[in-house]
């Protein structure tokens, strides 16, 4: 009876939403104001579990609500950024549980107010330079997410130079780290109109590192690099080169990455907004991110339309990843693998408002222990079908044939979908929409279950 008047509240707010959502767009004396509202009631199961060292609890039950709002004052060059989230662990979930998320571990109401940003900004204070005073995200050799100024720039003392400087009080919304400051300064070097060239850097407890390009060497071939150094350590670099081929619409991609192994696994997001070190370790264990050693990886991918057939592309691609330290950091998380993937998509081919992807990969491992499968082959299908301009259908599977490293490829080794969405609108603003997930994985056994089967109610609404 509980559980059934958690539910009632949940579609009590989605209504109020969908009410009030009509009065809340508004146009006064030059100010304009817009955003949306997306409500959710996320329900999961599973089987009984059955594993003497872990939690019984079957079953979970949370809410949600994101809120965004752009405020604009287009005479006085003044606008107003704000997007939160109200989240609610209806039914509480205990230690132990598969189901222990970031919302579980939020003290005993397990519920969390998080304010993502939050910010005025306000077009050529001075000549040429924009600021913005709140809470934000700067994108820059980390994720910065923090309460302070950002100033940017334009031709700073020469015209093909824009610079960005930040700096403020960290904000901490998973964890307990102390409340301190931390700046940085990115500049933006375009010695032509094509290329690009980005030097990004954070002052923190310790100092972080970016440095990027980008040049378009012709209409046909665009290269992309990066390195990037965390708290002072070789974190990562990584080329990518872009090829089209116009008589044909082939795409060709290469690209080489070599990870670093970081001493610290707090680094793992390489986001100032999360630290896993500071009371969650313990009691959240699927940060596949955390487990992460250092490897070298090639990828060549190709892209290719299919002449006489409108809306439809073929592609392949092949990785081939190996460890830089193999016997000492293979485990579940790593290993040596190739993988070649192919697929085919559909895009309202033969029937409008038909959209298909569809496609198989296959695995190959070098695992020295009998421990772990070495060889798998995988396969999806993701439709979606728009019906009566107000109905679309959603219907997908994943299937792995052997669950080995399901967190490389990010996905549980059966995944099915279903989901139906109604619009309330012909412009698509407003919608409500009814989603059912089932997932099977064998690293669920350590929780003693074997599979999670989810319900998702969701409204949307534009304004």
């Amino acid at each position: 009876m509980k559980c059934r008047s958690k539910v009632f509240w949940c579609l009590l707010c989605c209504w109020l939403t969908f009410t009030f959502s009509k009065v809340w767009a508004f146009n006064y004396r030059g100010a304009e104001i817009e955003g949306y509202s997306w409500t959710k009631y996320h329900y999961r199961w599973s089987d009984d579990p059955d594993f003497p060292y872990t939690s019984d609890d079957d079953s979970d039950q949370d809410f949600y609500e994101y809120l965004s709002l752009e405020g604009n004052i287009p005479q006085k060059a003044l606008s107003f950024s704000f997007y939160g989230r109200y989240a609610k662990d209806l039914d509480g979930t205990p230690t132990g549980s598969i189901y222990q998320d970031i919302l579980e571990a939020s003290g005993d109401d397990r519920e969390r107010i998080d304010i993502y940003y939050a910010y005025l900004e306000k077009k050529d204070i001075f000549p040429k330079t924009d600021l913005r005073l709140g809470r934000m995200y700067v994108y820059s050799a980390d994720i910065v997410h923090f309460d302070g100024l950002d100033i940017t720039r334009q031709n700073f003392l020469f015209p093909w130079l824009n610079i960005e400087i930040f700096g403020g009080v960290i904000a901490q919304m998973y964890s307990n780290l102390s409340q301190d400051i931390v700046g940085g300064f990115n500049l933006f070097i375009r010695p032509s109109t094509d290329l690009l060239i980005e030097f990004n850097t954070v002052f923190y407890r310790e100092n972080s590192y970016d440095l990027k390009g980008f040049w378009r060497i012709n209409d046909q071939s665009k290269l992309r690099f990066e390195v990037s150094f965390d708290n002072d350590e070789a974190r990562f670099f990584s080329i990518d080169w872009l090829n089209t081929i116009p008589k044909t619409g082939t795409i060709v991609n290469f690209n080489l990455y070599r990870r670093y192994r970081v001493s610290i696994e707090d680094d793992f997001l390489f986001d100032y907004t999360f630290s896993v070190g500071d009371g969650l370790k313990d009691d959240i264990r699927r940060f596949y991110l955390a487990q992460e050693k250092g490897y070298l990886e090639f990828t060549i991918s190709v892209s290719q339309p299919i002449p006489h057939l409108e809306g439809v592309v073929a592609y392949i691609k092949y990785t081939d990843r190996n460890l830089v330290h193999h016997s000492e950091d293979e485990d579940y998380f790593n290993t040596d693998f190739r993988k070649i993937s192919a697929g085919i998509a559909l895009d309202n081919w033969i029937i409008q408002g038909f959209h298909a992807n569809l496609g198989l990969s296959y695995w190959k491992e070098d695992r020295d222990t009998e421990l772990y499968e070495t060889e798998s082959q995988s396969y999806y299908v993701d439709v979606k079908q728009e019906l009566f301009n107000n109905l679309e259908t959603n219907v997908g599977f994943y299937y792995k044939t052997e669950d080995i490293n399901s967190m490389i490829e990010d996905e549980s080794s059966t995944v099915i979908y279903a989901g139906l969405k109604y619009f309330l609108k012909k412009d698509k603003e407003r919608w409500f929409e009814i989603r059912y997930e089932y997932n099977d994985d064998d690293y669920f056994d350590r929780f003693g279950v074997d599979s999670i089967n989810g319900l998702i109610l969701s409204f949307f609404t534009k304004f």
